[in-house]
């Protein structure tokens, strides 16, 4: 099972975007229902370490079983973490994150395991300041809010749940990369890759999240390819209806980033090391 065809979320992608592109109320719909949250203190992280392991340990057997319920690796050591909230029941509907090396010995994990799989002469991690440099990974949704049949405020099959909120639920998936994008820029990072299915990436597209192809498909935790964006080709492709959304994240993202950070917590246990 690839990962994209697990998330039916970002299938139905680009459905909704069709749907409502001729109005402006994209923004406005996905705020009514959903929040995101930088992960600054042990609970939160641990929030998305335990959606991880819903997802790529428990669902797709894509990592081992953890006894704590937790997936984690050593790149979460230098990452940024993000959630998802339902504001309706204050469920985290997904996770996140943006890897920031510090230095040359902080890899990227599409350096420790596909960077032979860059062919693009420019386009390469190390030929930016590393500083500027990051990778998207680990978006992850919680089945309940990947399934149109569960209604989210009682977690219940087949009970009413109202089109409006399905097409919320269907933009989780965009909402958690402009997070991301939205933490990325805030830090300084200009120059992010990841490594995703080449149709998640023409998905992607039609909201204006032009991701640029800098290698062929290789067979890496399924049939994924090289891709990188710019913050300034990200800013310039959005689409119109998708400019106030993230104009309402990035606002969230700059004001959890600004908040007193709570007392620092213990680091996570750290894993196998995975992307």
């Amino acid at each position: 099972m690839t990962l994209f065809r697990s998330f039916p979320a970002l299938k139905n992608l680009s459905k909704a975007y069709k749907q409502y592109k001729e109005t402006r109320a994209t923004a406005t719909v996905f705020d009514n229902y959903f929040s995101p949250v930088v992960a600054t203190d042990k609970q939160a992280k641990d929030s998305a370490f335990s959606i991880r392991h819903q997802v790529y340990c428990e669902e797709l057997s894509l990592e081992p079983l953890r006894e704590n319920g937790l997936e984690t690796d050593s790149y979460d050591r230098y990452a940024r973490h993000s959630l998802m909230q339902h504001k309706m029941t204050g469920k985290m509907s997904g996770t996140v994150r943006v890897i920031k090396p510090n230095n040359e010995s902080d890899k990227l994990p599409l350096e420790d395991f596909c960077e032979g799989s860059i062919s693009h002469p420019t386009l390469k991690p190390s030929n930016f300041p590393r500083e500027t440099v990051c990778e998207i990974s680990r978006l992850a949704i919680p089945k309940g809010f990947r399934r149109s049949s569960v209604n989210r405020m009682t977690g219940k099959e087949g009970e009413p749940i109202t089109d409006e909120e399905k097409i919320a639920c269907s933009m989780i998936a965009i909402g958690l990369y402009l997070t991301a994008a939205a933490t990325a820029l805030a830090e300084g990072r200009y120059n992010a890759f990841v490594m995703i299915e080449p149709r998640l990436a023409r998905a992607m597209a039609l909201v204006g999240v032009k991701f640029k192809q800098i290698g062929p498909v290789v067979d890496y935790h399924g049939q994924r390819a090289p891709f990188y964006i710019s913050g300034e080709a990200l800013r310039k492709n959005l689409k119109p209806t998708f400019v106030k959304m993230f104009a309402n994240i990035e606002k969230k993202v700059l004001e959890d980033l600004s908040s007193p950070i709570p007392e620092r917590a213990p680091s996570p246990v750290l894993g196998r090391v995975t992307l």
